[in-house]
């Protein structure tokens, strides 16, 4: 068997056994082993991880100097290499090695020797890497290579934060391309698209170029400014409530394009259109209110059909039974012995279902063209039940019949524990207006979506 498969095969049986053992002296046995057999890097691993378990170990700190210097001898001598041949970024990123090996191991109080003027090579190298390395980003950003010179500007700032410009060629070309999108969006008038990309490049840098000023111009016009208007018919006092639940949802959205019109200015716009239009709101008016408070859409709303049944409380008399338990005395045993019997008697049962049926339709109408943009028809039922039954007796003692199973027993104390509250239609309106609101707001805010 050659050495290197020894080596694995050495290796793998080791970390087996290592599973099962804990505790700083196992740890330092393992890496003995390896360093017996000349595996000095997995000697030095298993060391440190004796001394992290603890640190007053001696002869895991004995071993880990000199293997832990042996490992690091290989890493000075890939960096001295690849500086002797200037592969200027193989020598930086070889003396990273170095540095993070000789932190690692420093957390144990252990101290690797690193010749002091290697430092001086690294220094050397690694400016005339940034260097480069500045001078191919510079090109890459004035050519438009805007991915590839952001990768090569955040490497310089990693390695060397206070190289040069590096940090502000670094945002510019994260910023120039959204920036880039950002005014084409706004050639072309898709201002809501426009303020996304602006906003995008003052998360980057708050004063670049006139970013700002065209996304407070872009925001104006991205945004929808929309009345809600109540279509009078049958309903109209039910219709505004409903229609000021929309609102209050559209409100609520928080959408950053969005803007609803106060109702005391929408109601006083309508009264003075109503004049001589039979105080009836149509398609037609809605438009013309609309343009009149400076809206872009008109929500016109209407509720189209409603019922509402208050239930009768029925209450009627059903026929139980009470288990009585009494003693007669047995002869037999000459003792008493308990006798169950099931005497008539009765409970009252009671029943009521309120009902609440309710239909709308919308219209999102654009009051610069009139046309209805987006519309629909909601239907909503809703009831509640009051259903219990009352007994004046001890419920333990009721029983439907004699000789009742479990289950029927079970069902009977159910029913009289049922439900004693019942919710007025009005209630029942109030959460029909919060379903049908929540339904026509998420509808608006989709459109609002949908716009360039």
């Amino acid at each position: 068997m050659s050495r290197t498969k020894l080596g694995l095969y050495f290796i793998a049986l080791l970390s087996i056994i290592t599973f099962a053992c804990t505790g700083s002296k196992k740890y330092a046995k393992k890496a003995e082993k390896f360093e017996e057999n000349g595996f000095y890097k997995q000697a030095a691993d298993y060391y440190f991880i004796s001394l992290r378990k603890k640190n007053t170990n001696i002869d895991a700190r004995i071993g880990l100097i000199k293997n832990g210097q042996k490992v690091m001898d290989d890493y000075l001598r890939e960096f001295f290499m690849a500086h002797s041949s200037e592969d200027y970024k193989k020598s930086v990123y070889s003396y990273i090695k170095v540095q993070n090996y000789y932190r690692k191991i420093n957390e144990t109080g252990v101290e690797l020797k690193i010749p002091n003027y290697y430092q001086g090579y690294y220094d050397e190298d690694l400016k005339v890497y940034l260097s480069n390395q500045y001078d191919k980003g510079t090109e890459l950003l004035s050519s438009g290579n805007y991915d590839q010179s952001d990768a090569i500007f955040t490497e310089i700032n990693r390695l060397d934060p206070d190289f040069r410009d590096a940090d502000k060629l670094a945002i510019l070309s994260k910023a120039e391309p959204l920036y880039i999108k950002a005014e084409a969006s706004f050639d072309k008038e898709h201002y809501r698209e426009a303020y996304k990309h602006y906003t995008s490049v003052l998360k980057l840098d708050k004063n670049y170029k006139e970013a700002s000023e065209k996304r407070e111009y872009a925001h104006k016009k991205a945004m929808l400014t929309i009345a809600v208007l109540s279509e009078n018919q049958f309903y109209p006092k039910e219709t505004q409530q409903l229609n000021a639940y929309v609102s209050n949802q559209l409100v609520d959205a928080n959408n950053p394009f969005l803007t609803i019109i106060d109702r005391s200015n929408v109601d006083k716009i309508v009264e003075e259109q109503k004049i001589g239009m039979n105080g009836t709101v149509n398609q037609n008016i809605a438009v013309s209110a609309g343009n009149l408070m400076g809206a872009k859409v008109v929500l016109l709303g209407k509720i189209v059909n409603m019922k509402k049944t208050d239930g009768r409380l029925n209450s009627k008399t059903v026929e139980a039974y009470k288990k009585v338990s009494y003693q007669v005395y047995d002869k037999s045993i000459k003792a008493n012995k308990t006798h169950i019997r099931y005497d008539k008697t009765n409970y009252t049962s009671h029943y009521q279902k309120n009902v609440v049926e309710l239909s709308y339709q919308y219209k999102l109408i654009s009051v610069e063209t009139g046309q209805v943009l987006r519309t629909g028809v909601y239907s909503d039922n809703i009831d509640d039940v009051l259903d219990y039954a009352s007994y004046s007796g001890n419920l333990k003692e009721l029983y439907p019949k004699p000789n009742a199973t479990s289950s029927e027993k079970i069902n009977l104390d159910r029913h009289i524990n049922g439900k004693k509250t019942i919710k007025s239609t009005d209630q029942l309106i109030i959460n029909i207006y919060n379903s049908i609101s929540k339904q026509v707001s998420n509808k608006v805010i989709d459109y609002e979506k949908s716009r360039l």
